[in-house]
């Protein structure tokens, strides 16, 4: 009995074993599967890894942000961005072995910089988008927008304005006025400024000077500028003056005071005295040689310098005039050199002839007039050296002249 109870027991493992064996080879699924990694990159750092098999649904990591940037996923093949990664794409297939894959960023704001080229700051920034053109400004000048060249070449960006890239955008100004500085060359003051347009000639005035007009040439070549007179660039203008009027002195040497003054024209001869003198004239060297200026005639006189006067001593009664060679009269109350006198206590004054001296001849000149008060006789002779010397008897009581 107990041989056939362990016969039968033996059987029965038996009979299991094989029904395992055959379930066994019926479903032929591993019982331990080989997993793989995943390698997520970002901007070439490795950020994070997975380990699966496939079959499944997987939970993608997300990486850090980036600054300006948006990330748009995760992508098997770097710079084509073609293939993706999916939370799906081994849900229905088995990993064959480790992936890579690489965040792709897409820039949503650039830098953009803003040259104001001397106009008021505008702040740089990141921008998705500029709304509006930003306002800067810049004293005598006119803003005309902003450009992506430094040249200013194209045209003005638009705004809004959508950047693509990073950027600089560039202010160009227009000037509108200029700086203009008044030279008044010695003439009252006239205030330098900026001007678009200076509307009429700006007044200044130097005394005894008549004002000719603005010159953009201190040598006043050209022309005068006409006014308005609108600028292009900054300039300086110089007043040009004429003198109209001249400083005149009077050196009386002795007579009676002449008041000096500024003239354009001394309309008649200015009058003077000097007791026992005659008034022979005003001239314009200090030693009374060259023409006379007015001296005959109370012609007006145009100054051009200061003048000086020239005295010779006098008769007590008026001399007497004749025509000389020259063609005009003179009056003579001084001695000619080419004569020899003698006054006498008449009162007479006598001229005559001079003794001719040996093989030489002298000139003969007559003339006479009247002189004061009893006087002893004086004469001119000719000295060896070829000169004309006068020695002269001085009346009595008289020790000089």
């Amino acid at each position: 009995m107990k041989k056939t109870q362990k016969i039968g027991l033996l059987l029965l493992l038996l009979c299991a074993v094989a029904v395992f064996a055959v379930a066994c080879k019926a479903d032929p699924k591993p019982v331990d599967p080989t997993s793989y990694t995943i390698s997520f990159y970002s901007d070439d750092q490795l950020t994070d890894t997975l380990q699966t098999v496939g079959g499944e649904s997987l939970t993608l990591p997300v990486p850090a942000e980036k600054e300006h940037f948006r990330f748009d996923g995760w992508f098997f093949d770097k710079g084509t961005w073609q293939d993706q990664l999916t939370a799906d794409t081994y849900s229905d297939k088995i990993l064959s072995g480790n992936q890579t894959v690489y965040a792709k960023w897409t820039q949503t704001e650039f830098n953009v910089t803003f040259e104001e080229n001397g106009g008021s700051p505008v702040a740089d920034g990141w921008f998705a988008s500029v709304a509006s053109s930003p306002a800067s400004s810049k004293d005598h000048f006119r803003f005309d927008g902003w450009f992506t060249s430094p040249d200013f070449s194209g045209n003005a960006a638009a705004f809004p304005y959508t950047p693509a890239k990073d950027v600089t955008l560039y202010a160009k100004w227009a000037q509108t006025e200029f700086n203009v500085t008044f030279e008044e060359n010695g003439g009252t003051t006239v205030a330098d400024g900026w001007f678009t347009t200076v509307a009429s000639s700006p007044d200044t005035s130097k005394d005894h000077f008549r004002f000719d007009g603005w010159f953009t040439s201190p040598d006043f070549s050209g022309n005068a500028v006409t006014f308005p007179y609108t600028p292009t660039k900054d300039v300086t203008l110089y007043a040009k003056w004429t003198q109209t009027e001249f400083n005149v002195t009077f050196e009386e040497n002795g007579g009676s005071p002449v008041a000096d003054g500024w003239f354009e024209k001394i309309e008649s001869k200015p009058v003077t005295e000097k007791s026992g003198f005659v008034f022979r004239g005003w001239y314009t060297s200090p030693d009374c040689t060259g023409s006379l200026t007015a001296a005959r005639s109370t012609a007006a006189c145009i100054p051009s310098r200061a003048t000086t006067v020239i005295w010779m001593l006098s008769c007590s009664r008026p001399c007497r005039v004749r025509k000389w060679p020259a063609g005009r009269k003179q009056t003579m109350c001084s001695v000619p050199k080419t004569s020899s006198e003698s006054l006498t206590r008449s009162g007479r004054c006598r001229v005559r002839s001079r003794r001719p001296l040996s093989g030489r001849s002298s000139n003969s000149i007559s003339n006479s007039t009247s002189m004061p008060g009893p006087m002893r006789s004086w004469a001119a002779r000719r000295w060896p050296a070829g000169s004309t010397r006068k020695r002269v008897s001085l009346p009595r009581g008289i020790s000089s002249l």
